[in-house]
């Protein structure tokens, strides 16, 4: 837990990352869109139908990439602007405190 309150640490570090950050911003809408994604490709489907392997793993494929599609358009065109629009009310409601350089060096 330690790790990840102060500012320096590796596992921070490591979190903090442009890939990671991205990553995480579009893995909630990706998580949100996947079961609307995968309820519209098998309405093709009858109720009894067998899928073989290869077209489970082909619609795993179809399904995840599709969700993450639509994932990075609700983040760009929702969810990013209304984080614009709602920080500083949500900065003013819930300040972050910054742990002081001084109580870092002295746990160390």
């Amino acid at each position: 837990m330690r790790c990840i309150i102060t500012p320096r640490g590796d596992i921070r570090k490591f979190l903090s990352t442009r890939f990671l950050t991205t990553l995480g911003k579009l893995t909630y809408s990706a998580y949100v869109l996947h079961d609307v994604v995968m309820r519209f490709i098998l309405l093709n489907e009858s109720y009894n139908t067998r899928i073989s392997p290869p077209t489970f793993f082909m619609y795993v494929y179809i399904v995840t990439v599709l969700a993450f599609i639509g994932g990075l358009v609700v983040f760009l065109v929702i969810e990013q602007p209304m984080i614009q629009l709602l920080k500083p009310v949500i900065n003013k409601i819930c300040p972050v405190r910054k742990v002081p350089e001084k109580l870092d060096q002295k746990e160390q």
